[in-house]
């Protein structure tokens, strides 16, 4: 499950974040628009672009909706990887995907449901992913699966699972376009770090968003986050500097 289209983008900025479902699509686009071209010239007739659509094209295209979906709420990853396919309705071509409370942590089937409002954008994407990729992305006999996002692992013989390595992917690409490496269990708070970062006074929005009980739980996510991040940064940095000499190697 290693090979994806995600290829780094140059742009080492915190605001290619919120631009990495586009980039993602870019790319599977023209990788579609190639094959179909491969295809014309061996067989004389263009296919349908979903027919040239294999699991790990489909496998993209579920990295860049789990972003969008993240981007849009922040749901925890257990949520975001055991969406349903029934907990996503339709209001017109708006999407709302509404996890009920009794999956949610901290949350008692009494309390409100999270609703995660998608938009335009991230709903034609899911409508787009619907209408054809993710039926790409089934296992043979797993037809009926339940969760937006299927299980890829046959390895188990068990059908019915959802993708349980998807956050992986997805930090894999926003590592190789955006430069930045984090735990996919820490995922969900890259939004609120984006904003936070564009505004120091969002920590109260932030909270309500991410659904922290205490501020003190928002604050201390972002320290750990901004750790990672540091690290990462100084050792980019330290490698820089090093490659401009030569290395002296050990005598063993």
């Amino acid at each position: 499950d290693t090979a994806m289209i995600c290829r780094p983008s140059g742009h080492h900025q915190l605001p290619t974040i919120a631009h990495l479902s586009d980039e993602i699509i870019r790319d599977f686009n023209k990788e579609i628009r190639r094959r179909r071209e491969v295809y014309r010239a061996e067989h004389g007739v263009l296919p349908r672009p979903r027919d040239v659509i294999d699991q790990l094209l489909a496998r993209d295209v579920m990295a860049a909706l789990a972003h969008e979906i993240a981007l849009r709420r922040g749901p925890r990853s257990d949520n975001l990887i055991h969406i349903m396919l029934e907990w996503i309705s339709w209001q017109g071509e708006l999407a709302t995907i509404v996890i009920p409370a009794a999956e949610v942590k901290g949350r008692t089937p009494s309390d409100p449901d999270l609703p995660i409002p998608l938009g335009p954008r991230a709903s034609r994407l899911l409508s787009r992913y619907l209408g054809g990729v993710r039926q790409a992305a089934l296992l043979p006999g797993d037809m009926r699966n339940p969760y937006l996002f299927p299980g890829q692992d046959d390895r188990s013989s068990e059908l019915g699972r959802p993708y349980t390595g998807l956050l992986k992917r997805v930090v894999a690409c926003v590592h190789e376009r955006v430069g930045v490496r984090i735990n996919p269990h820490l995922y969900r708070h890259l939004i609120g770090w984006i904003w936070l970062k564009e505004d120091v006074n969002a920590l109260p929005q932030v909270q309500r968003l991410l659904g922290h009980r205490s501020l003190q739980t928002t604050l201390s996510y972002y320290a750990e986050i901004d750790e990672t991040l540091a690290l990462d940064s100084w050792q980019t940095l330290l490698d820089e500097k090093r490659r401009t000499g030569a290395e002296v190697r050990l005598v063993a």
